[in-house]
Parts: C-alpha cells; sequence; structure tokens
C-alpha cells in the first residue's frame, strides 16, 4: 500500500543527493582551476621582485590576460 511512494521518495531523494553531489564537484573543479590561475598570478608577480616597475608590470598584465 504505501510501497510505492516511499520507493518513489527514495529515488526522489537518491536523484536529488546525486546532482548535489554533481554540482558540488563541478564548483570545486572550477575554484580549483581559479585558485591555480591565482596561485600562477601571484608567482608572476613575485618573480618580478622589487625592482619591477609599473610599466614593466602593466605589460605583464597584458600579456598575462591576453593569454587567459
Amino acid at each position: 500500500m504505501y510501497r510505492k511512494p516511499v520507493e518513489k521518495h527514495l529515488a526522489s531523494v537518491s536523484l536529488l543527493a546525486a546532482n548535489f553531489q554533481a554540482k558540488q564537484e563541478k564548483a570545486q573543479t572550477v575554484r580549483d582551476e581559479e585558485l591555480a590561475k591565482l596561485k600562477k598570478v601571484i608567482k608572476e608577480f613575485e618573480s618580478k621582485g622589487l625592482c619591477a616597475t609599473y610599466e614593466e608590470f602593466k605589460e605583464s598584465e597584458k600579456h598575462r590576460r591576453s593569454d587567459a
């Protein structure tokens, strides 16, 4: 009597859980990609050191943005 509604509900819950897991994994992948980009920018910025002029920094930013 209650078996079909319960099975339907459990299937719905399982589907929602699977969708949530997929969205969470996708968000984590996007986050990791953005973090990698930021680390690359930081590494490039630090490699310039204190001797880099503002013009050199602007030029490197133009180059970096054209690569992205």
